[in-house]
């Protein structure tokens, strides 16, 4: 008569099988939460490759850039009123950001531009601001 692994080494057999279950249960939980984690880092990591393109065409430094460019992108009929109306209204880091994207020459215009067109009190503010 044969016998099986449990009566031939009787309890060492069933407490050697109730052990093999236990770690093949852990072994299984183990494998099912790193799976789980893997699962979630790759769902956020292609949503957030899904959003790249729109978070760095957004945040993309612009510099060297001429009026009619900037007039462009801004959508506005002037730059250089533009950049005047945003000085008078008090956003200074906004009228700095908008000078440093322009290249020499539209700086140069711009320059001439207030030259023309400004008071002497205004002038002098905004003169102060970019440099």
């Amino acid at each position: 008569m044969r016998l099986n692994g449990a009566h031939r080494f009787g309890v060492f057999g069933i407490l050697w099988g109730i052990i093999r279950e236990i770690v093949n249960g852990v072994f299984r939980v183990t494998i099912g939460v790193i799976m789980a984690i893997l699962s979630t880092i790759v769902f956020f990591g292609f949503i957030l490759w899904l959003f790249t393109p729109l978070i760095l065409t957004d945040m993309a430094e612009r510099n060297s850039k001429t009026a009619a460019q900037q007039c462009r992108y801004y959508e506005v009929d002037n730059i250089f009123e533009y950049m005047v109306e945003t000085d008078i209204n008090g956003n200074i880091s906004v009228f700095r950001e908008l000078y440093r994207e322009l290249n020499k020459d539209a700086r140069r215009d711009f320059t001439d531009f207030l030259f023309e067109r400004s008071a002497a009190d205004l002038l002098r503010e905004i003169l102060k601001q970019t440099i």
